[in-house]
């Protein structure tokens, strides 16, 4: 089956150098009229914050998605809304030492490591359980989790807290880029 994961279009605050909150709204202005229309997949999901809502609705038609409740991009500190995207980095500097150290660390009522691991586990379970239906999926969701999905799929059982901060982290995953794999 093939499966193309699409990254949500840029938000207004991450336009304004903020960093981006679970309700950032989208730049409309930044997707191009008919991007991916040559694109023919047998079903749409979409993470359901609105960033990836709006952009599967701009890039597939209003409401030709089904909404998953678990891909979304990963539940961060609560100090990091409306900070810049300088004060978020100072604090994974430092944030991403700790998981380095810990796999379940978690600050402010952010999510974990294993937390993330466990979500892309599911989903990739789901994705597997749709073989038989479909032939090709799309998923609009989040650089982040996608980040994690791929890491799930390459190293399997392997996948820990490690192979992703020294690996899967520097996947570049820019807004609408779409990557395609095989599953």
């Amino acid at each position: 089956m093939k499966l193309y994961l699409i990254r949500h279009a840029k938000t207004l605050e991450s336009g304004e150098g903020k960093s981006q909150n679970p309700d950032a709204k989208i730049d409309a202005s930044t997707i191009e009229e008919g991007l991916y229309s040559d694109l023919k997949v047998d079903k749409v999901y979409s993470s359901p914050l609105i960033r990836a809502t709006a952009t599967a609705d701009l890039v597939f038609g209003e409401g030709n998605y089904e909404t998953i409740d678990y891909i979304y991009e990963y539940v961060r500190p609560k100090s990091l809304d409306g900070k810049s995207r300088e004060e978020s980095r100072k604090f994974w500097d430092w944030g991403l030492l700790e998981y380095r150290k810990n796999p379940d660390w978690k600050y402010d009522g952010s999510e974990s490591f294993n937390e993330i691991k466990a979500r892309a586990e599911k989903f990739l379970k789901f994705l597997k359980k749709q073989k038989d239906k479909y032939d090709s999926i799309a998923v609009v969701g989040h650089a982040i989790f996608f980040r994690h999905l791929l890491d799930v799929i390459a190293a399997r059982e392997k996948y820990d807290q490690l192979i992703f901060l020294d690996l899967g982290r520097y996947i570049d995953w820019a807004n609408l880029e779409m990557k395609e794999i095989e599953i």
